[in-house]
């Protein structure tokens, strides 16, 4: 799951500020955790990754 996460990001040439901004304001540090799977992002984030392939 963190890889798709930071894979959709690289993809979208984004910080992790920038595609946390993007998805309605998910502070930078949320966004490091799910990438280092610390933490398991909701549904709805999972289900944007599925939607770019």
């Amino acid at each position: 799951m963190s890889n798709k996460i930071k894979e959709w990001r690289t993809l979208l040439q984004l910080s992790q500020s920038e595609f946390g901004k993007l998805l309605c304001g998910i502070p930078q540090r949320t966004i490091q955790s799910w990438e280092l799977g610390e933490r398991t992002p909701p549904k709805w984030v999972l289900g944007l990754t599925n939607t770019t392939r």
